[in-house]
């Protein structure tokens, strides 16, 4: 594993979409307790992780891990188009196919939101700030979260306090939406991950115009930004699909990720 982390950068700058779904740093994160392995006829490297084929990599674009390694796997996560060439000799997985979505740079946007709202930066030694930010997230994720949930993500090696904002509405000051990505200077990815919008704004711009400002704040330092989730959304926003993924697992498998707190979905 030590090995393959010094060889991961490359890999990255090689094919930075190509070989793994998750941005780099989460990559990084999920391969400290991961076992890595190389087909060295075939140049190729991939990571296991909790029975589960998380990163692969192989110049060729072909799939070299024997078969009968790959059944005895609980989920495997390929390439759509490696996946596809081996699927009809797999058993027991159910499949499912994911976009990974990144920038256009060249994409304009016409939009006038900023006369309807305002990005308020996150104030760290605010309580209440942090309190709000919990409410918003709260209303997708249930009272799952908590503020030393949030606390957390600023040690996280990619945290960048620029990338932590509210929206506001300008007419009735109220913060309405919180954005937090987090960006990784060695390879200048940002990523964005906690993108939430209170419900009863939906439909009135409030989303685009914090995708908006995050682009604004990310986009000169930035050679990636990748996102997932809400696919048709973030492509009316700029974002295109670079590529599909298959994600096979078993009808018992939970993937967990170190990101929050343990045992808590990246």
């Amino acid at each position: 594993m030590n090995s393959f982390q010094k060889k991961h950068k490359d890999i990255y700058f090689s094919d930075s979409s190509g070989y793994a779904p998750f941005a780099f740093w989460k990559m990084q994160r999920l391969c400290e307790d991961g076992e890595a392995f190389f087909i060295p006829e075939y140049e190729c490297y991939y990571v296991v992780r909790n029975n589960h084929l998380l990163i692969y990599f192989s110049p060729d674009n072909k799939c070299h891990i024997p078969i009968e390694e790959l059944n005895s796997l609980d989920c495997i996560c390929l390439k759509a188009d490696i996946f596809n060439t081996i699927k009809d000799n797999l058993s027991g997985f159910q499949v499912s196919y994911g976009e990974c979505l990144y920038y256009d740079k060249s994409y304009k946007s016409n939009s006038a939101l900023k006369n309807r709202f305002n990005a308020v930066d996150f104030d760290f030694l605010n309580e209440n700030h942090f309190q709000i930010a919990v409410e918003i997230i709260n209303e997708y994720e249930g009272d799952f979260f908590k503020v030393d949930n949030i606390k957390k993500m600023t040690t996280f090696p990619t945290y960048d306090p620029n990338l932590w904002f509210f929206v506001q509405d300008d007419v009735s000051r109220e913060l309405i939406g919180i954005g937090i990505s987090t960006y990784h200077p060695e390879v200048m990815e940002t990523d964005l991950d906690w993108i939430y919008i209170r419900t009863k704004q939906h439909g009135q711009g409030a989303g685009r115009f914090m995708m908006e400002e995050i682009i604004r704040r990310s986009s000169d330092r930035s050679r990636v930004i990748r996102v997932g989730g809400t696919v048709e959304f973030y492509k009316k926003c700029g974002f295109y699909n670079k590529e599909l993924w298959a994600w096979a697992a078993k009808p018992d498998y939970s993937f967990y990720a170190p990101s929050v707190q343990p045992n808590v979905l990246l």
